[in-house]
């Protein structure tokens, strides 16, 4: 009889009681802002000791069971799924289970990203006709911007659609284009017990932009830290 995998358990570090904590729990602690107006993004990112996004280019050698936890109930809590063009490339996004949408101006994407529920691909009108007639079959595509992609139309489109919780996943493209626009609401960031030496930071450089957040919780689990922070 194979054994049972235990259960990851998780700590509030900022609790008087350092007291176990459930999926009921979790997602209180999580949950997003009632009575939203606007789309609130969440930015989710994990890092290792020093900085670093990834383990020779993915994020799978900094993940451990307590980060999948709460992952995937970070992903329940959402409306929808957001990354960049790099992510759906890189990480496993086959047979997803959730509204996707990824930004993309070439459509360059693997073909296992359009296995699960139907994506949406958020683009310019500088995508080639053929690229656009093929993916076209395998998913919804819109125009959000000529050359670049427009995150005012995007954010409109989110609104059109009922999409107000939104989990940004990356990558780090995407999130430094968010970050310079002053769009990103909350970062739920893990800190994995590892040090990796060089690799690729959470955040693409591009025009410095300076938002103030706060603490909201910190929670620890099989060594792991796990900070929510939120805008002001």
């Amino acid at each position: 009889m194979s054994q049972r995998k235990a259960v990851p358990r998780f700590r509030s570090l900022l609790s008087p009681d350092l007291q176990l904590l459930d999926d009921a729990d979790l997602l209180s602690i999580y949950a997003y802002p009632t009575s939203l107006a606007a789309p609130w993004i969440r930015a989710n990112m994990v890092s290792s000791i020093d900085g670093s996004a990834a383990v020779r280019g993915v994020s799978k050698g900094l993940t451990s069971a307590a980060d999948r936890r709460l992952f995937h109930l970070l992903r329940s809590a959402a409306d929808v799924i957001l990354i960049g063009a790099g992510t759906a490339r890189s990480e496993p996004y086959a047979n997803h289970t959730h509204q996707v949408v990824v930004i993309s101006r070439s459509g360059d994407l693997p073909s296992n990203f359009f296995t699960g529920i139907r994506p949406i691909v958020l683009t310019t009108e500088s995508l080639t006709d053929e690229r656009r007639i093929q993916l076209s079959k395998v998913s919804e595509v819109i125009n959000c911007g000529r050359h670049d992609v427009d995150f005012n139309l995007v954010l409109e489109l989110f609104v059109e659609r009922g999409w107000l919780k939104v989990l940004c996943e990356g990558g780090p493209a995407l999130l430094g284009a968010l970050n310079t626009q002053g769009l990103i609401d909350e970062v739920a960031l893990t800190i994995a017990p590892v040090l990796v030496g060089s690799g690729t930071s959470l955040l693409q450089e591009g025009l410095e932009s300076t938002r103030d957040f706060q603490l909201s919780s910190l929670l620890q689990a099989e060594g792991n830290l796990f900070a929510r922070y939120v805008t002001h």
